[in-house]
C-alpha cells in the first residue's frame, strides 16, 4: 500500500485558494487502517477570513477563531476497533457499544450535507493525508447510501490534503508528480512533525478527531496566506472510492443491544439579547445516559455527538449581548453565515433523530428562555420527528433540590457560573456566554450531581407538545 496517494496535475484545481470561501477541517476515525469503517466523523468549519487574519493575531497566545461551526457524529461500525487505533483515537469498542450509536445512515448523510450547505461556498474539506485515507473513506460511505455531496450550494465541493500542500511548498521548483516518496518523507510530513516545525511543540500522541482538526486548524492559521496560495486541492467528485460497495454489510450488528438507556442532549443558545431574542449561536452535545454515568466526575465522556453553528440573526445584536458573546453583526456578516431556516431545522431534527431514545434535551433556564425560542424557530416540516424528544430545565431542578429548609436559611444562587464554582472550585470557568463552553459546563454539573440527573429524568416533558 502506498504511503501517500499522489495527486496528478490534471486533477488539481488551479488557484483554488483564490476561490475557496470556507474551509472545513475533516477527520474520520476508523476501526482499522486496511478496509476499516468510520467510527467518528468530525467537521470544523471556518471562513477564509480567519485563515488570512493570522497577521493580526498574537501567535504566542493563540486562540481559535470565535466564529466556528462544528459537527461530530459517532457511528456503529459493526466491527471491533483495532487496539492501536483505539489508543490513537482514545476510543474503545465498548464505548460505542454503551452509547448505542447508529450506523452510517440517511440522517448521518443529511447532517453532513446540511452542515456543509450552511457554509459560504465554495467549500473545501481539509484533511492531512486525506487524499489517501479520509476522503476515499467518506466517498465509500456516501456511495453505500447512493448519496453524493459533490455539489454544495451549487458549487463543486473541493477537498485539500494539507500533507501535499506542505510537500508542494517544500518542492516548489520540482514537479509534484515526479517527486518520489520515501520513508523520510513519511516521517517528515506527518501532521505531528509539521505541527512541531510550525508551532515549535509536538502534538499529543492520542487525540479525538475534533482535537486533531483543531491542531490542523492552528497549523493552517499560522501559515496564513502561504497555506491559501499553496492549496493542493481537487474536486471531491474526483475522489476515487477504492472499495467495492456491494458488500457493505460487515457482520450481524455485533454492537447491537436491546437496552433502552436514552440520551441526554445538553443545549444552549446565544441570542441578540433579552428583548425579542433571535438566535446567533446554537450548540447541542448528545451523550448516552449510561455513558455519562460511567464518566468520572469532572471528566468528559468520550462518545459525544456535537452540533455547533453560528447563525445570522437578521436583526441587530444588542451591544451588551455582543460584548458577552463576542458575536456581532459585523463579524457574523463578514463570514456570510446563514440564517436559521429550514436547513437548520433539519440539522437539529437529524441530529436528535440519530440519538438513542427517549431523548431529553437539557438547558439551564430552558423553560424560561432556550426552549421557547428553539420551538419558535423549528420548521413545521420537522415537527413530526420530535415525538420522542423531551426537555428538562436544570435551573428549575437545582432550585427544587437546593431550596432552603427554612425561611431563615440563606438562599443559594443557581446561576450557572455559581453552581459550577461550587462543584469545581479548582477549575476556572472560561468563555462564559459561548454556547459550546456553557454546554460543557452544564454537562459537568449534571454529572457531578446524580440527584439532579434523576430529577431531570423524572421531570422531563415533551419538547414540542
Amino acid at each position: 500500500m502506498a504511503l501517500f496517494t499522489t495527486p496528478t496535475k490534471n486533477q488539481l484545481v488551479e488557484n483554488a485558494g483564490d476561490i475557496v470561501k470556507t474551509y472545513v477541517f475533516t477527520k474520520i476515525a476508523v476501526t482499522s487502517i486496511v478496509n476499516g469503517y468510520a467510527t467518528e466523523i468530525s467537521l470544523v468549519a471556518i471562513h477564509q477570513n480567519d485563515i488570512l487574519r493570522n497577521m493580526e493575531m498574537n501567535m504566542d497566545n493563540y486562540k481559535p477563531p470565535r466564529i466556528i461551526d462544528k459537527l461530530t457524529i459517532f457511528l456503529d461500525a459493526q466491527q471491533p476497533i483495532d487496539k492501536h487505533l483505539s489508543a490513537v483515537f482514545k476510543l474503545k469498542t465498548e464505548d460505542l457499544h454503551a452509547a448505542h450509536k447508529s450506523a452510517f445512515d440517511s440522517d448521518a448523510v443529511g447532517l453532513i450535507y446540511g452542515f456543509l450547505e450552511r457554509q459560504e461556498a465554495p467549500v473545501c474539506l481539509v484533511c492531512h493525508n486525506g487524499f489517501r485515507l479520509d476522503f476515499p473513506l467518506l466517498k465509500h460511505h456516501l456511495n453505500s447510501m447512493d448519496r453524493s455531496i459533490d455539489k454544495i450550494s451549487g458549487s463543486d465541493l473541493l477537498c485539500s490534503d494539507s500533507l501535499w500542500t506542505c510537500k508542494m511548498l517544500d518542492a516548489s521548483k520540482e514537479s509534484l508528480t515526479k517527486r518520489g516518496v520515501s520513508v523520510f518523507d513519511m516521517l517528515y510530513y506527518t501532521q505531528n512533525s509539521l505541527h512541531e516545525r510550525l508551532v515549535n511543540k509536538p502534538m499529543p500522541a492520542c487525540l479525538t478527531c475534533e482535537e486533531i482538526n483543531m491542531f490542523l486548524l492552528e497549523m493552517c492559521i499560522r501559515m496564513g496566506d502561504t497555506f491559501v496560495q499553496s492549496l493542493c486541492c481537487k474536486k471531491f467528485s474526483d475522489v476515487v472510492n477504492t472499495r467495492n460497495n456491494k458488500n457493505t454489510t460487515i457482520c450481524n450488528n455485533i454492537l447491537a443491544t436491546t437496552e433502552n438507556t436514552g440520551t441526554f442532549v445538553f443545549f444552549d443558545l446565544e441570542t441578540t439579547g433579552l428583548i425579542n431574542p433571535k438566535i446567533t449561536e446554537i450548540c447541542m452535545m448528545a451523550v448516552n445516559k449510561s455513558s455519562l454515568q460511567a464518566t468520572d466526575v469532572g471528566a468528559f465522556p468520550r462518545v459525544i455527538d456535537k452540533l455547533l453553528v453560528v447563525v445570522d440573526p437578521d436583526e441587530e445584536i444588542e451591544p451588551v449581548a455582543s460584548q458577552l458573546t463576542k458575536l456581532s453583526n459585523v463579524n457574523i456578516s463578514e463570514r456570510n453565515k446563514a440564517t436559521f431556516g429550514t436547513n437548520t431545522s433539519l440539522l437539529v431534527a437529524q441530529f436528535l433523530n440519530r440519538q438513542k431514545g427517549p431523548v431529553c434535551v437539557i438547558a439551564h433556564n430552558g423553560d424560561g428562555f432556550d426552549f421557547p425560542i428553539l420551538q419558535s424557530y423549528l420548521d413545521s416540516c420537522v415537527s413530526d420527528t420530535f415525538n420522542n424528544v423531551y426537555s428538562a430545565d436544570t435551573l428549575i431542578g437545582l432550585r427544587f433540590l437546593l431550596q432552603p429548609v427554612s425561611d431563615d436559611a440563606p438562599k443559594v444562587s443557581c446561576a450557572l457560573k455559581d453552581v459550577y464554582k461550587r462543584y469545581f472550585p479548582q477549575q476556572p470557568l472560561e468563555s462564559m456566554h459561548e454556547a459550546e463552553s456553557d454546554v460543557v459546563s452544564l454537562m459537568k454539573i449534571v454529572r457531578a450531581n446524580p440527584e439532579l440527573e434523576r430529577w431531570l429524568d423524572e421531570n422531563k416533558k415533551l419538547l414540542i407538545a
